[in-house]
């Protein structure tokens, strides 16, 4: 994961897409000197990446998302600069792209612009999640994305969890499934995100875990 130069993120509404999107800008600005996080999400108002915008300017990774986004207006547009990330060959950037089928539209306009980049798309899965909780759903869910964004995904990511309450033995349960999954849809798993100390006990799953600092959180807590 994160070895091209364009990773994008899809999912389900739930699944962890934005919090895996922002830790992996994070990790990837601790590496290169130019890194840049695109919220593609032109569906979703809430638990977006443009509310860390603040966290994005101190760390030095350029933001670039829907027009009015974080305001009360219901249909944001797609800024023009978002067309900028393709212009650098030596900028890394993340896609956090909108949740299901409606969501992954948005990223079907640049379909031309990745073919001829280093791209890769992962679909993100938390199987504790509704409509993705067995490998019937998921394949359905990914197909539609898929058939939508116009673009398939490099590898499927484990992001088991239900919230502070999500256990190793969760994480564990929920591979299970994905590795079926990934077997019926012929798509590798890349890997397994967990909460940073989650990440500490889990065994070989057969794929790279990528630990996760939790920072979509709603206000209250």
């Amino acid at each position: 994961m994160l070895d091209k130069r364009i990773s994008l993120f899809c999912g389900h509404y739930g699944s962890g897409k934005t919090e895996i999107s922002i830790n992996a800008a994070l990790n990837l600005k601790e590496k290169n000197d130019k890194v840049a996080i695109v919220d593609l999400d032109i569906v979703n108002p809430y638990f977006r990446t443009a509310e860390h915008h603040e966290l994005f300017q101190k760390s030095g990774i350029r933001l670039l998302s829907p027009t009015f986004a974080m305001t009360t207006v219901d249909i944001p547009g797609l800024p023009a600069q978002i067309q900028s990330v393709f212009d650098n060959p030596v900028e890394k950037v993340v896609f956090d792209v909108g949740g299901d089928d409606t969501g992954a539209v948005a990223l079907g306009r640049y379909k031309h612009y990745l073919e001829k980049d280093s791209y890769a798309m992962y679909f993100v899965i938390n199987v504790l999640r509704p409509f993705s909780s067995n490998v019937d759903d998921i394949e359905d869910l990914y197909r539609r994305i898929c058939y939508r964004a116009r673009i398939e995904a490099a590898g499927i990511i484990n992001n088991t969890n239900y919230g502070a309450q999500t256990s190793a033995e969760d994480v564990i349960k929920g591979h299970e499934i994905i590795l079926q999954a990934s077997k019926r849809l012929d798509i590798p798993v890349s890997a397994v995100c967990a909460r940073e100390d989650i990440a500490k006990e889990l065994p070989d799953l057969g794929a790279p875990v990528f630990p996760i600092k939790t920072r979509m959180l709603p206000e209250w807590m």
